[in-house]
C-alpha cells in the first residue's frame, strides 16, 4: 500500500542523481579530452580528443550509474 510513498521519491532522487553525475562526467570528459588535446596541434584532432574524452567518461558514468541501479533492486529484492 505504501509502495508508491517510498517508489516514487525513490526514481526522482535517483534520475536527480544520475543528472548530476551526467553533468559532472562530461566536464571530467571536457577536461580530459582539453588535457590530451593541449598536447596535440591539429584543431580537429583536438576537437575529436574532446568529444572521445566526453565519450568515455558518459559512458563510464552510465556503467556505474547502472551498477549501483541494480545493485539497489537486488537490495530491495532481499529484504522482501
Amino acid at each position: 500500500m505504501f509502495e508508491i510513498f517510498i517508489d516514487g521519491p525513490a526514481r526522482l532522487v535517483a534520475a536527480l542523481i544520475y543528472f548530476g553525475w551526467m553533468i559532472i562526467t562530461v566536464i571530467a570528459g571536457v577536461a580530459a579530452g582539453m588535457w590530451v588535446a593541449g598536447r596535440l596541434r591539429d584543431r580537429m584532432t583536438r576537437i575529436l580528443a574532446n568529444a572521445l574524452g566526453v565519450l568515455v567518461f558518459f559512458y563510464a558514468s552510465l556503467v556505474l550509474y547502472r551498477a549501483q541501479h541494480w545493485l539497489a533492486f537486488e537490495l530491495l529484492q532481499g529484504q522482501q
